[in-house]
């Protein structure tokens, strides 16, 4: 409604599609169709490429404009050393909206007895009434939340983690309704 150019980068398992920023309906069309496409084709029997995200933080800063708003929605779990040095490149570039997506259970396990897993030929067997190891595990959820806080804090962004456990619309509209002080608009 305001004639803001619309596009976006998306990617994942070997595959990015870009969408040239356009005012029109049909590239907000196209993007959302891509989106939508993408998660799809999720397949929990791919290996994911770790460096996938830094690398598609790259292709965003060799085309975005100085000035545009970029709106960064991935995996909690995306962000390593080279998407966090991406990311940093990035913001001097242009705006940053940074939108983690976690699963409760990538921070917490509940005390379910024995739990069984199978991926790929290999098989893995936790006690979940190991108190120590549900600790550990929910230790290493709180440190990926804290170095996204760290890394928006770092660079002044406003950080709206989503919990795919709720609504996100209703989270996004909580989120985008409290003042982030500090961060750049």
């Amino acid at each position: 409604s305001h004639s803001d150019r619309v596009g976006g980068l998306v990617f994942g398992h070997g595959e990015h599609h870009e969408i040239k920023p356009r005012r029109s309906k049909q590239s907000l069309l196209q993007l959302l169709d891509r989106l939508a496409r993408a998660n799809a084709g999720l397949d929990a029997y791919q290996n994911s490429d770790p460096d996938s995200f830094g690398l598609a933080l790259r292709r965003a800063h060799e085309v975005l404009r100085p000035g545009s708003l970029a709106v960064i929605i991935c995996d909690e779990r995306a962000l390593g050393d080279a998407a966090e040095q991406q990311l940093t490149l990035l913001a001097r570039h242009v705006d940053l909206l940074l939108i983690p997506v976690f699963d409760p259970l990538d921070h917490a396990l509940p005390a379910a007895g024995l739990l069984r897993f199978a991926q790929f030929g290999a098989r893995l067997e936790l006690d979940t009434h190991d108190a120590a190891l549900r600790q550990a595990y929910r230790s290493q959820g709180e440190a990926r939340s804290a170095r996204w806080q760290r890394l928006a804090d770092r660079l002044r962004l406003p950080l709206m983690p989503l919990n795919a456990q709720y609504e996100l619309v209703d989270q996004l509209r909580e989120h985008l309704s409290v003042q982030h002080p500090g961060a750049r608009r």
